[in-house]
């Protein structure tokens, strides 16, 4: 059985499945159609990686930011053609491409993610993931951060702290960070005051 996909459940925890797809062009469908209907599955895989005609890159890139995953763009892509191709005599115009692609997309990931040297990283709740991503990989604005996603300079703190400690014990590093108790990764995300659902 595969890693279940969703957007609390199984290996993928966060904003995965159910997110609106990018959309493709008209041509970009009409392609795909054609495609996919190559017949081998080799021949398939040389078409949709010459040059990217249906955008797997840019989905791969979207698919990682949406959810807040640190694995390797090029890694992930790879993976989705093949998986793309193998599965490609089984797309009959439903669902809709796009989804069909991004549902092949998430597949791979959550393979990857499975057996990821960051598995306890992507273990952390959505919201600590995405804080650190935010501010430490996008630049993002670490005071706008703590004011508007966790209420205080405090919780963003634990925040990364959290995330950083996942990302050092996947190094094999135990950076011995504890907060005896006082908050859990869920609570470090949380704006203050918000209770958990």
């Amino acid at each position: 059985m595969g890693p279940t996909l969703g957007p609390s459940r199984g290996p993928l925890r966060g904003p995965s499945s159910g997110a609106v797809p990018l959309p493709l062009t008209s041509g970009q469908r009409a392609r795909a159609a054609e495609l996919l209907a190559l017949g081998s599955s080799g021949a398939v895989l040389a078409a949709l990686d010459a040059g990217d005609p249906l955008g797997i890159g840019d989905r791969v890139h979207h698919c990682l930011r949406r959810g807040a995953w640190l694995v390797d763009p090029q890694e992930l892509r790879r993976a989705a053609l093949a998986r793309i191709a193998l599965e490609a005599d089984g797309w009959s115009g439903r669902p809709r491409i796009e989804r069909w692609l991004d549902g092949h997309i998430e597949a791979a990931l959550g393979e990857l993610v499975q057996g990821s040297r960051y598995a306890r990283f992507h273990a952390l709740p959505f919201d600590v993931r995405d804080l650190f991503c935010r501010a430490l990989l996008d630049g993002e604005d670490p005071e706008t951060l703590a004011r508007t996603r966790c209420g205080d300079l405090s919780r963003f703190g634990r925040a990364l702290l959290l995330g950083l400690e996942a990302l050092l014990a996947a190094g094999g590093e135990d950076p011995g960070i504890s907060f005896d108790g006082e908050v859990t990764p869920g609570e470090a995300a949380r704006p203050s005051g918000v209770a958990s659902s």
